[in-house]
């Protein structure tokens, strides 16, 4: 019973495992919403739906070689693919029922009876891809042949030119002008072949060729090409003339690169931009290219990425700074900031991309750098930089410096910066130096995705259109990268460049300007975008995190491909819905308008560009599928066209017969003898399609020579050519370099550089030093020069130039050595310079412009403007600034004015000669040229700085401006400058008031009304009325008959000189006064005063009746002599110091002297603290101390000190102090003191004063009140 429960557990336990696997492999996948109708697709395995297949002899390189490339674009485009090995083909030559497309690389090995199958395959529909030339009797009919024994080779016709669009946009364009393509010669073939591509130098020659065959056709291309990475695109067309109709999606992502910028910029000026605009390398990349390049984006809807590099001088340890970066300083908004770090805000401020180039040009290679450690710290001093500088987010995606990295550098780089998910080195070239690179996760760290360059540059020719769409076809991506100073890099004299690596600016194109039928640079380049919009509207120029993005989803997402109710579906079930999706599909032009009908209802986006015999439509849909109905007109039946397949059966089974074969044999040539010579048996091989077995042989050959046979080489190189292995060949060259003569060695890379080029940039500087190294040939080191005048390389550049100049003292080689020393070696230039007379050295005119600016930089201005006379280059300006520098301003003014003569509007001139009258403090004929400017950032500039300046000239030219110029004021100046001048030249009225008194008793009590007139000198003229009452003294007999109370009323004139510093102010006055009893008394005194920055000093002399009433009676009168000094002591002591003498008229003198010591720093400060001592010392004639008439003591001294508190500044509204201090008095007893001062503007023109001091001495010190009112008048 247990053994039958245990049964059924396991019958039931199957079951159950059934339908969940035939759940998973069998359920709908999803609906379509691409098309109108529902959609249920059912996944197909591989094995079971295939479109493309390829017949594979694995042990022939160039059919491994071919079915690599035939994979890889399979692979990219979703296309079903399988490899057929070529024993199971000749076994059992079938293909699946759903191939499309069959694929041979060499036929020779093929039974006749599979030759049989391909014809059946042709003719029923299928299309056949013969990718290469090989000679093999039995394919006439498929090659489109001549029934004839005698075929002859074409061993002159070269390269490959389009006659049609076998590449969309490469009609009319030429590729590999070097290369043999050694086919059948065009009398051999039919005259209703199709011609796709003709041979560059003979338009009659077929290089890719169609020949139908019933209802299929056969693409042969008829040259012995080896298939390289950039040639995928025309063996994907040939693909696609066999897949009319089935639809195939791509990542449609363009991406414009920026390599090395931001970068360090330099003040040099280089043509052709010296001559275009006159200015630096670092004032073209700031004011010019950037602003253009900026516009170019926002216009084409371009997002750029830019990788900065901070230094070029291939510094690789420590201590990893930033001088070049940092070096160069420009103005923005009037602050100084670094260049390079204001052009990196931009990029982000404008919604761009920063990537990173690395902290220096020095590539990642484990034999560049003297540790890793060093690779590490590097990045890490460029991470804090990118920090400081605010380049916005650390980079996710980063360019090798010139391209290479290895799998240490790889390393070091995630390491540092694991933020970085996108690698971008080049689609082609040495996958062992970081580049042949695909898009998908890179070898040597899978946490990256590739996302590789194909092209480069400002103008794009033929072979780079070529490469760039070849990898569009298959792909819909383009990459694409260019540097600021790509118009830098142009051709000299010679004659000779660095290979296959041109210059970036071959064509000595300025950035705007053009020549010899081209446009600027900006221009060419921004034509050549738009062209390729207009051939595809949908392409989407992205940056690089978003294209890598977008390509990673794309690469990793599965689509399937189904035949379903005579229509071809595409589909993905794990892609979302909503976003776009991309898809190409190639349609006859027979077909387009079907298309068409098919398309339009399905609400989807569209677009056709030429492309083979019809077009390539690109399509826009909003789900992950696609469904075109079929275009096929007729069925595969084996009645179709009967006759043209029995006409070519019969033909092949003639040819079988004629040369005595079996219908299972294949075609073998014949093999040599073991002692046959190695030209035989490489021959053997490969005709028998040995290639690697051929090319060993050779290697192995070259290696055994002592000396370099260069006929065996040429071949080696050539087949090595044909695997896409030219690294290979240059590095045996190494080898034989060393161990055979050298000087022949390097005399034939020379050739074999101009026949084919160096297959690196890196290559090419390395055979390039040798040979300069080995030899003086004008025309090598100049072409040296030419290709590797770089900022990183600019050691050897000056041996190289050195030697030039040494060895072939020419002008040419004499300014381009001196141009670099001035660039360069500034020092150096200088010596050479310094002995010259510029008007006597017409050779070096051509550099005058760079021998200024030399001269310029190194602060030696008389130098630079000889220099400038013989540049036309130069902005006036600059001349004008050095001049004034040495101020020469008698040559200044005399150029100006013939410069303005003919130029009367070159307000750049007329501002800087402003500027320059404003530094001579010639401030009104400044003013008055400035007010003739238009507006500008000039005359802004100026005018601030005017209108600072006029604040402190003298108010005559104030006036005379704000009267004739008064468009320049700011007003708050202008407001200034006329309060200034009311303050200044105002007449004034003034009412003052003292009270005098001791203790509670008056001593007198003045009062003085005045109206101050000033000339135009400003003089003053004070005329006064005056009332004064002087009180008897309170402290003797009242019945003394001069003891009485006086009243005056008086008139006073006043005249002084305006206070002016380190100018002597004088004053003269004069007063008659009268009592009641019309009793006349008179007054009158003289002074001076000096008044210096830390000094002042005044004296004077008065004669007036003493200030008592019984004085007065009496006509005492006092002639007094009175000395005052101030002095400031460094920024911490005041000193004061006040020595007076008296004469009176009944006789008695006295004198006093009065010391006091302030701790103050002379500072104008809101509010101060100010400590003081103070001491006093007086003698008289007089026997004792008197109250009568008046107060005097004999003799008298006392000291003490105290601490003043001072609030308000100098032009405060209000101000007070408040000084309070105690005294030792020896002869009237010790005393206290209290003074204070304050002054309040009513209003701007109106100002309120008090004075006051109160003692407490009671013998001998007077306490006093005082208060006044002025306004000054308009």
């Amino acid at each position: 019973m247990n053994q039958k429960n245990n049964n059924i557990r396991l019958l039931l336990s199957v079951v159950l495992m059934a339908v969940v696997i035939a759940f998973f492999f069998f359920r709908e996948p999803g609906k379509n919403q691409a098309t109108t109708k529902e959609i249920k697709p059912q996944p197909v395995l591989a094995t079971d739906y295939i479109l493309v297949e390829n017949i594979l002899d694995s042990e022939d390189s160039f059919s491994e070689s071919f079915a690599g490339h035939l994979e890889k674009v399979c692979d990219y485009t979703k296309l079903p693919f399988r490899n057929i090995p070529l024993k199971e083909w000749n076994n059992n030559p079938q293909t699946t029922p759903t191939t499309r497309v069959l694929t041979v690389q060499n036929s020779q090995k093929l039974s006749d009876s599979s030759i049989f199958s391909l014809l059946e395959f042709v003719s029923n529909g299928g299309t056949l891809l013969l990718p290469n030339f090989n000679f093999d009797n039995r394919m006439q009919s498929f090659w489109g042949l001549k029934e004839k024994d005698d075929y002859k080779l074409d061993t002159l016709s070269r390269g490959i030119f389009f006659t049609t669009d076998y590449l969309p946009n490469l009609k009319g364009k030429a590729i590999y002008s070097d290369f043999i393509d050694a086919g059948f010669e065009r009398a051999n073939f039919k005259d209703d072949i199709e011609i796709f591509a003709s041979a560059i130098n003979n338009h009659d020659y077929p290089v890719i060729l169609s020949n139908k065959i019933g209802n299929g056709r056969v693409i042969c291309f008829n040259t012995n090409m080896g298939w390289k990475k950039e040639d995928r695109g025309i063996l994907f067309s040939a693909i696609l003339t066999g897949l009319e109709g089935i639809p195939y999606p791509i990542a449609n992502v363009s991406t414009i690169f920026i390599d090395d910028f931001p970068s360090p910029v330099y003040d040099s000026k280089i043509e052709p931009v010296a001559s275009e605009f006159g200015l630096t390398i670092g004032q073209f990349v700031k004011d010019v290219w950037l602003p253009d390049m900026l516009k170019l984006a926002d216009s084409l809807d371009i997002i750029y990425t830019a990788f900065p590099a901070f230094d070029y001088n291939g510094i690789t340890t420590p201590p990893f700074l930033f001088d070049q970066w940092d070096a160069n300083k420009t103005i923005i908004d009037g602050n100084s900031i670094i260049t390079s770090d204001w052009i990196s805000q931009q990029i982000i401020k404008n919604n761009h991309e920063m990537g990173f180039h690395g902290y220096n040009h020095v590539s990642l290679l484990e034999s560049d750098w003297p540790n890793k450690e060093y690779m590490q710290l590097a990045m890490k001093a460029a991470q804090k930089k990118w920090r400081i500088v605010g380049m916005g987010s650390l980079p996710a995606s980063y360019v090798p410096p010139t391209n290479l990295i290895d799998s240490v550098g790889m390393s070091q780089l995630y390491g540092v910066m694991p933020l970085i998910k996108y690698m971008s080195s080049l689609y082609l070239l040495n996958l062992n130096n970081g580049c042949n690179r695909e898009f998908d996760p890179d070898p040597w760290n899978k946490n990256v995705f590739d996302y590789p360059r194909i092209t480069s540059g400002y103008l794009l020719d033929d072979r780079e259109q070529y490469s760039q769409q070849s990898l569009y076809l298959y792909t819909g991506i383009w990459t694409h990268f260019i540097h600021p100073d790509d118009v830098f890099q142009i051709p000299d004299n010679a004659n000779e460049t660095a290979g296959h690596f041109k210059l970036r600016n071959q064509y000595a194109l300025g950035w705007h300007k053009g020549n010899n039928g081209k446009k600027g640079m900006l221009w060419e380049f921004s034509d050549y975008l738009k062209e390729i919009k207009s051939l595809f509207p949908l392409t989407r120029f992205v940056s690089v995190a978003k294209g890598g993005a977008t390509t990673e989803k794309w690469r990793n997402t599965n689509y399937y491909y189904t035949t379903e109710n005579n229509s071809h579906t595409v589909y993905s079930p794990d892609s979302e819905k909503g976003e776009p999706y991309f898809w190409f599909v190639y349609v006859s032009e027979d077909n387009m308008a079907e298309i068409e009908k098919n398309l339009t209802p399905q609400s989807v986006s569209f677009y056709k560009t030429p492309f083979l015999n019809g077009f390539l439509v690109s399509v826009k849909t909003l789900t992950p599928s696609l469904t075109i109905n079929s275009l096929e007109k007729v069925t595969k039946t084996k009645t179709v066209k009967q006759n043209n397949f029995n006409n070519h059966k019969q033909l092949l089974t003639k040819l079988l017969e004629q040369s005595g074969r079996t219908d299972t044999e294949s075609y073998h040539p014949v093999k040599p003898s073991d002692n046959a010579d190695y030209r035989a048996w490489v021959d053997y091989y490969l005709q028998t399609n040995q290639v690697r077995k051929a090319t060993k042989m050779l290697h192995d050959k070259i290696l055994d020579n002592k000396k370099l046979d260069t006929v065996l080489y040429n071949r080696y190189y050539q087949l090595m050519s044909w695997q896409s292995k030219e690294d290979r060949a240059w590095h045996l060259l190494d080898s034989v370099f060393y161990k055979s003569d050298k000087l022949a060695t390097l005399k034939y890379t020379r050739k074999l550089s101009k026949k084919y080029g160096y297959f690196s940039e890196r290559e090419s500087k390395k055979w390039m030093e040798r040979q300069i190294e080995e030899s003086e040939d004008e025309a090598l080191l100049t072409a040296y020069y030419n290709a590797y005048n770089t900022r990183e390389n600019k050691e050897k550049i000056y041996r190289v130039l050195k030697k030039l100049y040494k060895k072939y003292p020419n002008r040419k080689n004499y300014t381009n050595y001196l141009g670099f020393l001035i660039n360069n070696k500034p020092k150096e230039a200088l010596r050479m310079l310094n002995a010259l007379v510029p008007g006597e050295s017409p050779d070096i005119w051509d550099l005058a412009t760079e021998i200024s600016w030399l001269y310029a930089n190194n602060n030696r201005f008389k130098k630079a403007y000889d220099w400038s006379k013989y540049s036309n280059k130069i902005d006036f300006v600059n001349k004008m600034y050095w001049l004034a520098e040495i101020k020469d301003y008698e040559t200044l003014e005399t150029v100006y004015g013939k410069h303005i003569d003919k130029n009367p509007d070159d307000y750049k001139a007329k501002a800087f000669m402003s500027s320059v009258l404003l530094g001579k403090k010639d401030i009104k004929e400044a003013w008055i040229l400035a007010t003739s400017l238009p507006e500008s950032v000039e005359k802004d500039t100026l005018k601030s700085q005017l209108n600072k300046t006029v604040l402190y000239v003298k108010p005559k030219v104030q006036k005379d401006l704000i009267a004739e110029y008064d468009e320049l004021f700011e007003e708050s100046v202008k407001k200034q400058i006329v309060k200034n001048i009311r303050l200044a030249e105002g007449d004034i009225i003034e009412g003052k008031s003292e009270m005098v008194g001791d203790n509670n008793n008056s001593t007198y009590f003045e009062n003085k009304l005045s109206y101050a007139l000033r000339d135009k000198n400003k003089n003053i003229h004070n005329i006064s009325v005056t009332h004064s009452n002087y009180y008897a003294n309170a402290y003797v007999n009242k019945n003394l008959p001069d003891n009485v109370d006086k009243t005056l009323v008086g008139l006073e004139y006043e005249f002084k000189k305006p206070i002016e510093e380190n100018k002597i102010q004088y004053f003269t006055r004069a007063r008659v006064e009268m009592d009641k009893e019309r009793t006349l008394y008179y007054q009158g005194g003289v002074g001076a005063s000096l008044s210096k920055k830390k000094n002042f000093t005044s004296t004077s002399l008065t004669v007036a009746p003493v200030k008592t009433g019984p004085a007065y009676e009496k006509k005492i009168y006092r002639s007094q002599l009175s000395v005052y000094r101030e002095d400031q002591i460094k920024n911490a002591v005041r000193t004061n110091l006040y020595a007076e003498g008296n004469y009176n008229s009944d006789e008695i003198v006295e004198g006093s002297i009065t010391g006091k010591i302030i701790l103050d720093s002379g500072k104008d400060k809101k509010f101060k603290v100010l400590p003081f001592v103070e001491g006093y010392f007086s003698k008289s004639n007089s026997d004792e101390v008197k109250d009568y008439p008046y107060f005097v003591v004999k003799e008298r001294v006392f000291g003490g000190g105290g601490i003043g508190l001072k609030y308000g500044k100098e032009k405060s509204k209000f101000k007070i102090s408040i000084e309070g201090s105690t005294f030792k008095d020896e002869g009237l007893g010790d005393f206290n003191r209290l003074k204070g001062s304050a002054s309040v503007k009513i209003t701007d023109f109106m100002e309120f004063t008090t004075s006051g001091e109160l003692s407490t001495q009671e013998k001998a010190y007077s306490n006093s009140i005082r208060f006044g009112l002025k306004y000054i008048l308009k």
